[in-house]
């Protein structure tokens, strides 16, 4: 097909496109002042947030070594007596100390009025007579704040001729070993020039800097040197009208002007701070918009680009889609048509290797044997997966009905399963009613088929734990049978053929087959629950890169689900494990049930099994087909109750029968001792039975029809059975 045919056929599409492009792009030049404005604004607020924070801990030291300070003087003239010098040593220690290199602090001297005598930390400095420290900010300050650190205005120091701020306390020492209580004013001047340097390098990429006003509006910080520590009030020229703004101002607000002279716009940011202070970010926006203004010629430019190119990707992909579809087709066709090829030497190798390993052998050659074997099933899995995703994708799929045994079928699909978990630490779990039906009615292939998917996909994910099969089956009144299957399978239409199908069939016994599979593997997130029914789909591939598979078994899974019109529920929780529950409508054929018991009231059972799992699956087997058991956990029990107990039957696990053969030997009626096996290479003595795990009531009734002694209580006391 040419490129023109294609634009012929698809020229609606590339005028949306074109339409829609360029409406975005003269929204996005509409928005993007806004945005970028926001953007500022944002990132100014940011930046006064880090300044108040660093301001904050600049001031906070000093306080903190004040509190300190005050602490240990009073300790010193309170308990140990001090004199007025050895305070004054104290001071000029401490001073000295954060002034230090070692020390990033900024207190440059400390004062204290003791008992109405002033000391200083000073060592160059001797106050002048008429110096009254009473009468100083700091010592007022300390007085009014009763017992709070309390901090000065900004003020020029008399010591040190620089810009700081005070911070002063008053506090009144108890009673000293004499008696008397002192009282003590001590102050720290902090120099200003950590904090006026760090606002000094606030900068932006627009220009813009940073500005730092007291409680009284005298400028503590700005570029411009010349205008430092004067009062915004008497500042005159090109500043003044950035000033006079601030002040207009309040917390957190932002506004733009015009200054008077430049006739440049300027964006001020301004906060008031926890101290009264006032800091301030100002960008000037002409700068700004320019960058704003170039990004919108870009964009311009970009998009037409965009949707030239696009429009062009457009046609390419729509062709390539319709080429797709059609070699899409002409491969499910190609596909059914050599499925018959395709699988036949696979089963004869198969077959012939099957022939092998039923040889005597060498070891050697009946592992290359096996692994032959094992290579040609995972290979002619994913060949039948890949059949029946290309059977469904041209819709030939076909459920064939047929009768078959269900206990046969699950003994099918345990031994399978077994096999594929054998080498893991996993507790396997099945769990029946007896009285399921013997012979069902359906599709076995495809029914097996949906147990084993589900099976293996649990066992690859799950690497330690457990894994359980539930096998519940409700039987269906046949006036109920419409409309249960409807509820299970909501998002499914019938034919009208199958409607047919199901009205002939209506009066007969039908019944809902259910597997539910829970296991203990990595689970599924949240994120990917909706895309687990995905064609080729696996998920966390990082972590499971070495899981075998195609990542088709759960689509397929679900595809036959559904032709089968039933239902396919999974939960799952990351990092804990999953659950599947698949229902499928059968036919009951016949009243036969699965498993039965011959004599059961005569039989009766004593369990010594330590694995949790395996003793409540066993005892609810048993319990299903009618026999009385008892269980236990404990050696010590297990003997107890076969010295006084005759028991028809003693199932001990192939771990813990070591612990007890000694008293199972002893006795003079043995019952028969059917070991169970978790692996299978367990050697049964002579004339004793043995179940693989997991037991079940298949195999648990299979045992038990082979013996028909009777239960007595040797002690004729009474047993509570199970």
């Amino acid at each position: 097909m040419s490129f023109k045919q294609i634009l012929k056929q698809n020229y609606l599409q590339v005028v949306f496109v074109c339409a829609a492009f360029t409406l975005m792009i003269l929204v996005s030049m509409l928005s993007v002042k806004s945005i970028e404005e926001k953007h500022l604004t944002e990132s100014s607020k940011d930046g006064l947030r880090v300044v108040e924070s660093e301001i904050r801990v600049e001031l906070t030291r000093p306080q903190v070594a004040l509190a300190d300070s005050l602490f240990t003087i009073e300790n010193m003239l309170q308990s140990q007596g001090a004199t007025k010098s050895e305070v004054e040593q104290y001071i000029k220690y401490i001073s000295g100390w954060t002034l230090s290199e070692d020390v990033d602090d900024s207190v440059s001297i400390m004062y204290a009025v003791i008992d109405g005598e002033f000391i200083s930390s000073a060592k160059d400095w001797v106050p002048d007579p008429s110096y009254e420290p009473t009468i100083r900010p700091w010592y007022k300050n300390a007085i009014r704040a009763s017992g709070d650190i309390a901090m000065s205005d900004v003020y020029t120091s008399i010591q040190s001729g620089q810009q700081v701020v005070a911070f002063s306390v008053h506090a009144t020492t108890g009673a000293d070993t004499n008696g008397i209580k002192h009282d003590i004013v001590l102050a720290a001047e902090v120099l200003l020039d950590p904090i006026r340097e760090y606002v000094n390098s606030i900068h932006n990429k627009y220009d813009g800097f940073g500005i730092l006003l007291d409680n009284n509006f005298k400028v503590i910080s700005r570029p411009n040197k010349e205008i430092t520590n004067n009062i915004v009030y008497e500042i005159s020229g090109r500043q003044k009208e950035i000033y006079n703004s601030i002040l207009s101002g309040t917390s957190d607000k932002s506004f733009s002007f015009v200054t008077q002279e430049t006739g440049k716009q300027l964006r001020v940011h301004m906060q008031r701070l926890y101290n009264n202070w006032y800091i301030a970010i100002v960008t000037p926006l002409n700068v700004y918009y320019r960058d704003m203004r170039i990004m919108e010629i870009v964009l311009f430019s970009v998009g037409f680009i965009l949707i030239v190119v696009l429009s062009y990707m457009l046609l390419r992909v729509i062709g390539d889609k319709m080429k797709s579809e059609e070699a899409s087709r002409s491969k499910s066709n190609f596909l059914a048509r050599m499925s018959h090829e395709i699988r036949t030497p696979m089963n004869a190798i198969l077959g012939m290797t099957e022939l092998l390993l039923r040889r005597k052998l060498p070891k050697e050659a009946l592992d290359e044997a096996f692994a032959i074997k094992q290579s040609g099933s995972n290979l002619l899995s994913i060949i039948n997966d890949i059949l029946d995703f290309s059977k469904i994708e041209a819709g030939k799929l076909e459920i064939v009905v047929g009768k078959y045994s269900l206990a046969s079928f699950v003994n099918d699909v345990v031994n399978i399963i077994r096999m594929r978990i054998s080498e893991k630490p996993i507790v396997f779990v099945v769990n029946m009613e007896a009285n399921l039906p013997h012979t069902l009615i359906g599709d076995e292939v495809r029914t097996r088929q949906i147990l084993l998917n589900i099976l293996s996909n649990s066992a690859k994910y799950t690497e330690k734990g457990h894994i359980v099969l539930n096998i519940i089956g409700q039987e269906l009144p046949p006036r109920q049978e419409q409309s249960s299957r409807h509820e299970q399978s909501p998002r499914q239409e019938q034919s009208p053929q199958q409607n047919q199908s199901s009205q002939q069939e209506s009066g007969k016994n039908k019944c809902t087959l259910i597997f539910e599979v829970i296991d203990t593997g990595i689970g599924i997130k949240k994120e990917d629950m909706g895309k687990i029914f995905g064609e080729f789909t696996k998920f966390d591939v990082s972590r499971n890169k070495y899981i075998e598979g195609t990542g088709l078994g759960l689509s397929i899974t679900r595809s036959l689900i559904i032709a089968m019109n039933g239902d396919l529920i999974v939960e799952s929780e990351y990092g804990v494990g999953s659950k599947f529950v698949a229902s499928l409508p059968q036919e009951r054929f016949g009243s036969e049930n699965v498993a039965k018991v011959i004599d059961a009231e005569d039989k009766c059972v004593v369990v010594y099994e330590t694995h949790k799992e395996y003793l409540t699956s066993i005892v609810a087997s048993l319990n299903s087909l009618g026999v009385k058991i008892i269980q236990t956990s404990e050696a010590a029990a297990f003997v107890a109750y076969i010295k006084t107990i005759r028991f028809t039957h003693a199932f001990v696990s192939s771990g813990l029968y070591a612990e007890v053969a000694d008293e199972l030997d002893a006795l003079p009626e043995k019952p028969q001792i059917v070991i169970l096996s978790e692996t299978g290479e367990f050697e049964t003595p002579a004339g004793m039975r043995s179940i693989v795990e997991p037991a079940y009531v298949i195999s648990i009734a299979n045992v038990l029809n082979n013996a028909d002694t009777h239960c007595i209580n040797k002690s004729g006391g009474g047993v509570s059975f199970i």
